[in-house]
């Protein structure tokens, strides 16, 4: 959306509801987003749908060193999915980085859940 929202931002707008936030915040820029569930190998085909063919983008939940070495959870944002290699959107650091299909597979979940969210393009 182009605003620079911190967590207490979108606390004190939203609650701690991820979703009606990300709904809240994107609603003008033409985008509505869906809870995907949880995060199963079997979800792969939905990611590469959205994420390759419809261009919009996916957020997950994960743990683990690689993804959250504080042990308290990360949400970060795929960006596409390429064979093997996945690219994604590090909000920590601000950074495009690269993993594998695998590394989230086996990353354990984010303590609300290993979720994915989606967004559909209105």
């Amino acid at each position: 959306t182009g605003k620079s929202l911190n967590d207490k931002d979108i606390n004190r707008r939203y609650g701690f509801g991820l979703l009606a936030a990300l709904n809240g915040e994107s609603r003008g820029s033409g985008y509505s987003w869906r809870d995907g569930g949880n995060f199963s190998a079997g979800k792969w085909s939905l990611l590469e749908k959205k994420l390759n063919k419809e261009k919009t983008p996916v957020l997950i939940g994960l743990n683990g060193p690689q993804f959250s070495p504080s042990g308290r959870g990360h949400i970060v944002t795929l960006l596409s999915v390429d064979g093997k290699k996945v690219r994604y959107a590090d909000p920590a650091d601000g950074k495009i980085k690269t993993t594998t299909r695998q590394a989230i597979e086996r990353a354990p979940s984010h303590p609300d859940g290993k979720f994915i969210f989606y967004a559909n393009k209105a």
